[in-house]
């Protein structure tokens, strides 16, 4: 396992260091510490830029569906395209 998820080793800890993704599996913790890896601040501004990207789209679908002179001259196809992206897209947003 430490060779597959090429690690430098595991540890047993009581607790998790800051800025650790953690998660339990089979009623087991574990935590990885990016950290160390990960610049944070960077990684949560661009996390922050792609959600302003998909909002943005999502007004955008959600405008085009309303615009009554869009649904007149677009075509069956185009319409169930942007309603089934618009429809994926906003569950994501959520979790």
């Amino acid at each position: 396992m430490i060779r597959l998820a090429r690690l430098s080793g595991i540890e047993t800890t009581a607790t998790f260091a800051m800025g650790a993704a953690r998660d339990t599996i089979d009623g087991v913790s574990i935590g990885l510490p990016f950290a160390e890896t990960l610049d944070l601040k960077a990684e949560g501004a661009r996390l922050r830029r792609d959600m302003a990207e998909a909002e943005a789209k999502i007004e955008k679908s959600s405008a085009k569906l309303k615009n009554q002179q869009f649904l007149a001259k677009a075509r069956m196809g185009l319409y169930k395209k942007i309603d089934i992206d618009l429809t994926m897209r906003r569950p994501s947003l959520m979790d």
